[in-house]
C-alpha cells in the first residue's frame, strides 16, 4: 500500500509541475512551461519523455490541420527522441524567456513540407 501512496504522489507531482492551460486558451501542457524551467528538466528521463510526448503530439495535430486545409504536411519520418529533444535543449539554451511550444514551433517549421491527398 505504501508502495501505491509514492507512486501516486510521484504521478501528481508530475501533472501539476507543467502547466495546465495558456490563458486564452490555445495550448495545454509541457509546451507553455517556460524554456528556463525546461532547461532544469531535460536531463530526467520522465521529463524528457513528456517532452518528446508533447512535441510530437503537437506536431501531429498541426499536421492534420495542414492536411485538411492545405492539403501539405511536413514530414515527421525519421525523427528519434535525441534529434526532437537535442533541438528543443539547443532552443532553449539560447531563449531562456520562450517556451517550450515556441521551440517545437521552430523545429515544426524545418521539416520538410510533402503534399498529400486524401485517399480514394
Amino acid at each position: 500500500m505504501h508502495k501505491l501512496h509514492v507512486v501516486s504522489a510521484f504521478c501528481a507531482g508530475l501533472v501539476l509541475s507543467a502547466p495546465a492551460q495558456a490563458e486564452d486558451g490555445n495550448a495545454a501542457g509541457y509546451g507553455l512551461l517556460s524554456c528556463s524551467a525546461a532547461n532544469e528538466r531535460f536531463v530526467q528521463p520522465v521529463f524528457r519523455t513528456a517532452f518528446l510526448g508533447w512535441a510530437m503530439g503537437f506536431m501531429s495535430g498541426a499536421n492534420m490541420a495542414m492536411m485538411s486545409t492545405v492539403r501539405s504536411y511536413r514530414d515527421l519520418s525519421n525523427l528519434n527522441a535525441d534529434f526532437v529533444i537535442g533541438s528543443l535543449r539547443s532552443f532553449c539554451a539560447e531563449n531562456d524567456a520562450a517556451t517550450v511550444m515556441h521551440g517545437v514551433e521552430q523545429f515544426y517549421g524545418s521539416r520538410p513540407v510533402r503534399k498529400w491527398s486524401p485517399p480514394p
